[in-house]
């Protein structure tokens, strides 16, 4: 049984409770609200990746399992590729079409405001999300349950919940709504760092 998914979903659910709490104190009801629709359309975008990191999981364990290391290099970088050009593409069309997007969860003209603004900024490092979550499914497909672990909890847990605890406190409700691209790109780097270590090993 895979524990790295299980702590993700208990993360997910933890940091919920934190971002609402901070949303209550520096935009109130509405902005909880506007955080719910955000959620959701940047999950439309996110629920892609998940299903390709769980193909992925298979395609690496075998060749890892067959010591096909370059297969692993290429199946890894296709699934980065196509991750990302995903991520992209729900990039644009969320700054293309924000208030589309919203107003299919909502017609409250303030709650569409506040939520327009608001995605244009919780979006930003969407791009670079792929990366985070194709990066720690290929060290949980290696048998790396700990560093897998470590990396999936990154963005989620590690690095989000300071920076939504501090930033806010600097930029109110913009705070809050920057919390999460800024935990996203923190953690890419970092998973970035941890896959070009894994590639420079001497098989």
């Amino acid at each position: 049984m895979s524990l790295t998914p299980f702590f993700m979903e208990l993360a997910a659910g933890s940091i919920h409770l934190v971002t609402n709490r901070v949303l209550k104190i520096y935009g109130g009801d509405l902005a909880i609200g506007a955080m719910t629709t955000i959620t959701s359309i940047y999950l439309i975008f996110l629920m892609p990746v998940f299903g390709m990191s769980q193909g992925m999981q298979t395609i690496i364990a075998y060749n890892y399992g067959a010591k096909e290391y370059e297969h692993i290099k290429k199946a890894l970088i296709i699934f980065l590729i196509s991750g990302t050009t995903i991520l992209i593409f729900g990039f644009i069309i969320i700054r293309l079409f924000p208030q589309e997007l919203i107003g299919i969860f909502t017609n409250n003209s303030e709650l569409l405001e506040l939520a327009i603004d608001g995605i244009k900024i919780y979006t930003f490092a969407l791009p670079a999300i792929g990366i985070s979550i194709l990066g720690s499914m290929y060290f949980q497909s290696i048998g790396s349950a700990k560093i897998s672990m470590l990396l999936s909890l990154l963005r989620q847990v590690i690095i989000l919940i300071p920076v939504i605890s501090i930033v806010p406190k600097l930029y109110g409700l913009n705070g809050v709504w920057a919390a999460q691209p800024i935990a996203d790109l923190g953690a890419m780097t970092i998973v970035c760092i941890f896959l070009i270590n894994e590639f420079k090993k001497d098989k």
